[in-house]
């Protein structure tokens, strides 16, 4: 028998609220093969900037660094006959990209022929009103707490050694990551991820250094139990935001009580030592990354919907990769 004192209550109790949720929106969590990847040929954005409250390892190395605010400066430049054009252009630009894109998201669940777009990239969001104030408490969560207390922590603590921090937490984490290729068929992953395990819990000194991380055998995934359900043909269900979690789905929300009886430092006693210890893997994890979120905010025209949208193409980007053995 588990220990259901404590903070360990927190996640079964998050299953049951999923579950009450799935109740209420009865037919939005559907099932389905999975498909490609990420609409329109757009690279997801990286899980740091996805969900800078919980500072997530993230998996792709992706850099979003290009400025909107370039299309101002082309709409000032050439001549009066071509002000139409150039007033055409900017609208295309900031609204197709963010407005239309917008529409797509929310409409293009109930269009099952569209072959353009993943199953796995949109979520229908009848918890909007939820979810947003969720998104508010988590935006100001961040940049109230979160942030200060991480740049503070960076003045304090050396990069390698937070750096150091993170690789031991990744790799305590094997577990989750290992179960999951085997659920998810993936042989091959679950054999590099053994492996890799093996080398950084000896001579990386339990982790602590990344021995495998330049060696081409041993690729890094992020699988989880969302993922798996995915490959199984479940859909997203319905689009959630956690307090302090962040973005997620019923089908992802559920992944992650399956996940935390597969992480062992959720089974560390006292219970308040286990989630301690989670929750400063998390914070060193965001530490490392302070800026990613501020960055993505100035480049939407609404904060709530492109994390939405980021979140679910960064989810069907991995389901893809996981499918086809990353």
């Amino acid at each position: 028998m588990l220990p259901s004192r404590g903070g360990k209550t927190l996640l079964p109790i998050t299953a049951i609220l999923c579950l009450a949720f799935a109740a209420l929106t009865s037919g939005c969590a559907g099932f389905s093969a999975p498909g490609g990847g990420p609409p329109g040929g757009q690279e997801p954005l990286p899980d740091s900037v996805i969900q800078p409250y919980a500072g997530y390892v993230a998996s792709l190395a992706t850099d979003s660094e290009q400025p909107a605010s370039n299309m101002g400066q082309v709409a000032l430049q050439g001549s009066p006959d071509a002000a139409l054009e150039d007033d055409a252009a900017l609208l295309d630009d900031s609204l197709l990209d963010d407005d239309l894109d917008l529409l797509d998201d929310d409409l293009g669940f109930l269009d099952d022929e569209d072959p353009s777009a993943s199953v796995h990239a949109r979520a229908p969001d009848p918890l909007e009103p939820f979810n947003r104030a969720m998104f508010t408490f988590n935006d100001r969560a961040y940049f109230w707490v979160v942030k200060p207390a991480a740049e503070f922590y960076n003045k304090v603590t050396p990069r390698q050694a937070r750096i150091s921090i993170s690789n031991f937490f990744r790799n305590a984490l094997f577990p989750v990551r290992f179960v999951n290729c085997v659920f998810q068929g993936q042989a091959n992953d679950a054999g590099a991820e053994f492996a890799a395990f093996l080398i950084n819990s000896t001579v990386g000194i339990a982790g602590l250094r990344d021995m495998t991380s330049h060696d081409p055998r041993f690729p890094k995934s992020d699988r989880d139990m969302g993922q798996t359900f995915a490959t199984y043909g479940m859909g997203h269900g319905i689009y959630i935001v956690w307090p302090i979690l962040g973005p997620s789905s019923l089908r992802d929300s559920v992944g992650l009580v399956g996940d935390h009886f597969l992480n062992p430092i959720a089974h560390i006693d006292p219970a308040w030592v286990s989630s301690g210890l989670s929750a400063f893997g998390y914070f060193n994890n965001a530490s490392l990354r302070v800026g990613s979120y501020e960055a993505f905010k100035e480049m939407s025209l609404d904060p709530y919907v492109g994390l939405r949208n980021a979140y679910l193409q960064n989810r069907a980007h991995k389901i893809e990769q996981g499918s086809s053995g990353r």
